[in-house]
């Protein structure tokens, strides 16, 4: 069986002896340097490929991720122009809907007021009869 006090003991030697070592590559400036130096040679490698990458996709008309996040923004707005339409359009037929309830309301009241103003033509041929 492991001894788990003699594990925690290795790991945190080993943490301490890690966490030292960096701790003075950070203070030296030699290797801040040299780091810098890789680093900014990263950058303009990956600035390089990158431009031959797209001049490639643009000789071979293969769009390029700019070109497809453009397109895809492009997208998203007209979606949304798509989306405010239909809902545009709904709340027109609901509109038009109640505008049609209340032309049938209003022709429903009209005949029924017609209806009792203009005498019914029983009571005319009772009076007529007699």
């Amino acid at each position: 069986m492991w001894n788990m006090n003699a594990m925690d003991d290795f790991s945190k030697q080993w943490e301490k002896m890690v966490k030292d070592w960096f701790d003075e590559l950070m203070n030296n400036p030699d290797f801040l340097k040299n780091m810098s130096k890789s680093m900014e040679g990263a950058l303009t490698s990956k600035s390089m490929l990158d431009e031959i990458k797209n001049n490639i996709a643009k000789s071979l008309s293969i769009p390029t991720a700019s070109s497809i996040a453009k397109i895809s923004q492009y997208i998203i707005k007209q979606e949304a122009k798509i989306n405010d339409l239909e809902d545009l359009l709904y709340e027109q037929k609901n509109d038009i809907k109640e505008l049609k309830e209340l032309f049938i309301k209003s022709l429903d009241n009209k005949k029924s007021k017609n209806v009792k103003k203009t005498p019914s033509k029983t009571k005319k041929t009772v009076k007529e009869k007699k």
